[in-house]
């Protein structure tokens, strides 16, 4: 699956970077409905039923509506704070998260059948296994927002060309991620996970060594070296987790695990566009750091100033994952051998 899913990731920035360069960014999302269509009615036709007993698989209103909420308004205060700085808005937006994560958990311990079942957080494994995914997505969603602007704004890359130099992230996935399993089947998650942490923390702070004079070899060994760290962490990872609960929990797991990547992914952006504004704004500078570029051409030391301390904050938050991975006990499976 994580070699497939890569695969698309290879051609999706080439592809990408090539309509915007000819026809214009639209066509991005335009391309996207014909192949929606065509993957959706696969599935239908091709994936079996997975379930393995019965179960109460009712709608949780209340469950999604919270936990929307809590991430919406985490979300919005952050980027307030990208736009105008900490202020009552965003701090409303902060407590207003607090409040309806508060209300998500009163609920979720209460309903049936809960949209997020919290007793599953008392496996240590499962919660590090959980912790060390998101704050691995965060690192690598603020990266991949703040990259692009770097290599147009900096180096003066065109579209297609930002495409085909993310394309090595991927192919290092592609070729590695198969090594990354058969690893975990042999050594458990908690090494493969901490040194691909490791090696996640490492590249960010490769990233804040690019400089104005910076080549593209420069950016790629930071970038392969984020490829090679996500193949040993995320097979292992995943199969950490769904090791840690009994087959019937398998399917919880899963969307726990997919929702706390897809927060990440949310929240890797806002913190992305607010480490760079804010550093962008305390080094001198007032002003969006949007195409065309037009502050850059007259400051680049301080755009360069702003990207550093941005991924050094972004590898202070990867770290995170090399402790929660550290600390995550030996595999279930192994536990039982």
């Amino acid at each position: 699956m994580t070699m497939s899913f890569h695969l698309g990731y290879i051609t999706g920035p080439s592809i990408g970077g090539f309509l915007v360069d000819t026809v214009g960014w639209r066509w991005i999302f335009f391309m996207n409905l014909p192949v929606a269509v065509a993957a959706a009615s696969m599935a239908w036709k091709v994936l079996p039923e997975s379930v393995t007993e019965k179960r109460d698989y009712s709608l949780d209103p209340v469950g999604m509506i919270t936990l929307l909420m809590t991430a919406v308004s985490l979300i919005v205060g952050l980027q307030q704070i990208a736009k105008s700085g900490f202020g009552l808005f965003s701090a409303g937006a902060f407590a207003a998260s607090g409040i309806f994560f508060l209300l998500l958990v009163y609920f979720e311990r209460k309903d049936p059948a809960p949209l997020l079942d919290l007793s599953l957080f008392k496996v240590r494994l499962l919660t590090a296994a959980v912790l060390s995914h998101f704050f691995v997505s965060l690192s690598h969603t603020s990266t991949f927002f703040l990259l692009p602007f770097y290599l147009q704004g900096i180096l003066r890359f065109t579209p297609t060309q930002v495409g085909l130099t993310i394309i090595f992230f991927s192919l290092m996935i592609v070729s590695l991620a198969p090594v990354g399993g058969w690893l975990a089947d042999r050594l458990g998650s908690r090494m493969l996970c901490t040194v691909g942490s490791v090696l996640t923390t490492l590249s960010m702070l490769g990233f804040s060594r690019l400089g104005a004079e910076s080549g593209q070899v420069a950016v790629m060994v930071p970038l392969m070296l984020l490829g090679l760290g996500w193949s040993l962490f995320q097979s292992p990872n995943l199969s950490g987790m769904f090791n840690a609960v009994e087959p019937r929990y398998v399917g919880a797991v899963s969307g726990l695990s997919l929702t706390s990547a897809n927060i990440a992914n949310a929240m890797g952006v806002a913190v992305g566009s607010v480490l760079f504004l804010r550093w962008f704004n305390y080094h001198g500078l007032t002003g969006a750091a949007v195409p065309p570029y037009t502050e850059w051409a007259q400051a680049p030391e301080i755009f360069i100033r702003s990207f550093q301390s941005s991924w050094l904050v972004v590898a202070g938050l990867s770290s995170v994952a090399i402790l929660t991975s550290a600390m995550r006990g030996a595999d279930a499976r192994k536990k039982m051998e």
